[in-house]
């Protein structure tokens, strides 16, 4: 096989990366995956080893579902062959075990993904095909389609994006990929494939899309997002400003987030005591959704942010249409979203310190 070919050469000419320096913290499976995905966005690579690490002693099978994630929904179209790779191996425990193990091959990809340029253009796709008011129509009309009908959508050029990604996931099914704002659908994967390899997508998207399916639904739009960056006549890779590198609990502050126990505590502290916040929250957001509001403007704020985001024709849109969709109710308008987000950034001291305060008293240290 080539790819796994490949993926031998590149450990072998790499030095192997020593275990890091264990700073005590706090040993959560939950704050480490998350520390080990938002390091790898960031390119932080010593904090995402140490991560990686921390996994491999707490929560082993954790780190390789995680990587394949992160390599999916992060990197994407950045580095499709990088992905494979990850994707490929996470699966493979003999494997590993005959070509350095488990720390060998980790450190050794971790340290790419973080310097790989990086796309989550699949996963804005779907936030917008699931949560976006333009498709509120096409979400009901899909839901009760033929297989035929979707699959002429998903193969028409002429329609947009995310709508073709809306008709790309309900061919799959949502009742394998689900999502909270769709109803559930039967549906296969194969389908979706065979479609995807008439539109000539070539067969190296179609693999990895097809092995990263079962982990990650952004792995089922992949192969369109793939098409809609070949036709693009231009391509660059920016560097985004990232949030200060401060620490929590020994982890990168925005680890402590609303896929986290103690983070999603945090938040909602933090959405009642921020003045500034309080007061747009009480003008433009309902009582029930403020503090799903509040997680979002702050994954916006620091967590979602890229050290090289890959950008090309039409990116630019439908990522400023994912934010729309997260975050813009039925009378809030796109720019007040923006004022939200400045409020956060403005006062994300106040949110660390809140953080803090969920720390427990004793941080442990490896082995502790």
């Amino acid at each position: 096989m080539i790819l796994e070919n490949l993926l031998e050469e590149s450990i072998r000419a790499t030095d192997e990366i020593p275990p890091p320096f264990q700073r005590a913290v706090v040993r959560d499976p939950w704050l480490a995956a998350s520390a080990l995905q938002k390091s790898i966005r960031w390119g932080a690579t010593e904090d995402a080893l140490l991560a990686a690490h921390t996994l491999l002693e707490i929560r082993p099978d954790r780190l390789w579902r995680r990587l394949a994630i992160i390599a999916l929904e992060d990197v994407g179209l950045g580095d499709l062959d990088l992905v494979a790779q990850v994707v490929w191996v996470s699966g493979k425990q003999a494997w590993r075990r005959d070509h350095g193990g488990d720390w060998r091959i980790a450190a050794h990809l971790i340290q790419r993904l973080a310097a790989a340029p990086k796309s989550r253009d699949a996963c804005d796709v779907l936030v917008i095909a699931g949560w976006h008011r333009a498709l509120d129509d096409a979400r009901l009309r899909f839901f009760g389609a033929s297989t035929g009908e979707l699959i002429e959508t998903v193969s028409d050029d002429r329609v947009s994006l995310p709508v073709r990604a809306l008709a790309a996931w309900y061919l799959a099914g949502t009742a394998n990929h689900p999502s909270e704002n769709l109803p559930l659908r039967k549906g296969r994967y194969g389908d979706l494939a065979e479609v995807y390899a008439d539109l000539q997508v070539s067969p190296e998207v179609l693999q990895t899309a097809g092995w990263g399916a079962a982990r990650t639904r952004e792995a089922i739009v992949l192969p369109l997002i793939w098409l809609e960056y070949r036709k693009s006549t231009w391509c660059e890779v920016r560097s985004e400003p990232l949030p200060d590198p401060v620490h929590i609990g020994g982890w990168p502050a925005a680890a402590w987030d609303m896929h986290t126990r103690s983070g999603k505590r945090a938040l909602g502290r933090f959405a009642k005591e921020c003045p500034a916040l309080c007061h747009f929250l009480q003008a433009h957001v309902p009582q029930v959704g403020r503090l799903v509001f509040v997680c979002r403007l702050v994954f916006l704020a620091e967590g979602g942010r890229l050290n090289r985001r890959l950008t090309y024709q039409g990116a630019d849109a439908l990522l400023q249409m994912a934010q729309e969709a997260q975050l813009c109710g039925p009378s809030l308008p796109f720019e007040a979203v923006l004022e939200a987000a400045e409020i956060v950034r403005s006062n994300l001291d106040q949110l660390h310190a809140i953080r803090r305060d969920f720390v427990p008293g004793r941080l442990a240290g490896s082995g502790a």
